[in-house]
């Protein structure tokens, strides 16, 4: 895989999260490159069209030429579509509610799901939100989001349940824990005795586009279960960031 453009993507990438304009000093930390690295590449694109750069801040945006390219992406690409066969496995081995979400700020949307094969279920709805911090598939996408964000998250909980965590460390422990094992649980945190694991989708640039989990009454998700099911999860979530060119380390091709 050509390391350069790797760069290339990942530098254009972290711009588009930048809520302002950034500087060449905070493109390069952010995405561990030189600062001279940071400025070729973005030099590059500005040459292209994709990038501006202020001429009295000296701070770099993206242009309407990347929303044009990307649109003309979404017309060709139904994420939906892509990850359907995975969601239906998860629905058919566990049997619960399995959702596909993604982030919208510091909330999830559940942007696709199949109901339980249970008569008692857990309620959500496509299209439906909840605060990604005290969510499974919301958790596992949290975690591998900027700083920023995840301090927006932190400083946004509230006490939904007796079981939301509220304290800044804990929550911060668990997003790093996360991140470790790349799967997320929820203990009845956003609606009380719902129970919820999950687990990240990388894209070919390695990052986190989604997540995929499923969700059940606590009655049936004892801890056993979770520990049984956790494994299976995971590899349905790296089987799905295969189909969308994930590199070796989440799963993808060496």
């Amino acid at each position: 895989m050509d390391k350069t453009l790797i760069k290339g993507m990942k530098v254009l990438e972290t711009l588009a999260d930048f809520d302002e304009p950034a500087s060449v000093s905070e493109l390069a930390e952010a995405c561990g490159l030189t600062r001279s690295n940071a400025h070729r590449v973005l030099a590059t694109f500005q040459t292209l069209g994709y990038v501006a750069q202020d001429s009295r801040s000296r701070r770099y945006h993206m242009t309407l030429r990347v929303w044009s390219l990307g649109s003309k992406a979404v017309e060709r690409l139904d994420f939906k579509q892509e990850a359907r066969p995975f969601l239906d496995r998860l629905n058919e081995m566990t049997g619960e509610t399995t959702h596909l979400s993604i982030l919208d700020d510091i909330d999830v949307i559940y942007i696709d799901k199949l109901e339980a094969r249970h008569a008692v279920r857990t309620f959500t709805r496509i299209g439906g939100r909840a605060p990604a911090i005290c969510v499974a598939t919301g958790k596992a996408a949290l975690a591998f989001s900027r700083p920023e964000r995840i301090d927006r998250a932190i400083a946004g909980i509230e006490k939904f349940t007796d079981s939301t965590v509220t304290d800044p460390s804990a929550l911060r422990a668990e997003l790093d824990a996360v991140r470790e094992q790349t799967f997320a649980v929820n203990r009845g945190e956003w609606r009380g005795g719902a129970y919820g694991l999950a687990v990240p989708i990388f894209s070919a640039l390695d990052e986190v586009v989604a997540a995929i989990g499923i969700s059940a009454p606590r009655d049936r998700m004892a801890e056993d279960r979770i520990e049984a099911l956790t494994d299976e999860i995971k590899t349905i979530g790296r089987q799905l960031s295969v189909r969308l060119g994930a590199s070796a380390r989440h799963g993808g091709p060496t």
